[in-house]
């Protein structure tokens, strides 16, 4: 089975930017974004500010909110998973 046509898992820095823009974007804060997701109220500052990484169920979390507080704005943003050479 090829991989080449498949988009690649974000490296955490490429997920934090991802999130970092896509939370301006959609004009919320990390903790209402983390509160929104069901998570702690300091998830997504901690992952900003810190320079560590996120679970894959965490990242996916922040993805589903940002993408429908996203389509409530009319606004799209580019995909959290992309292909980070492309």
């Amino acid at each position: 089975m090829s991989t080449t046509s498949r988009p690649a898992l974000p490296t955490p820095d490429h997920f934090r930017k991802w999130l970092r823009d896509s939370i301006a974007s959609v004009e919320t804060t990390p903790s209402a974004l983390s509160i929104a997701a069901d998570l702690s109220k300091n998830t997504a500052s901690r992952f900003l500010n810190s320079g560590g990484s996120l679970t894959l169920q965490t990242a996916s979390a922040f993805e589903r909110e940002l993408l429908a507080r996203a389509q409530v704005k009319g606004i799209t943003l580019p995909p959290a998973f992309a292909d980070e050479k492309a």
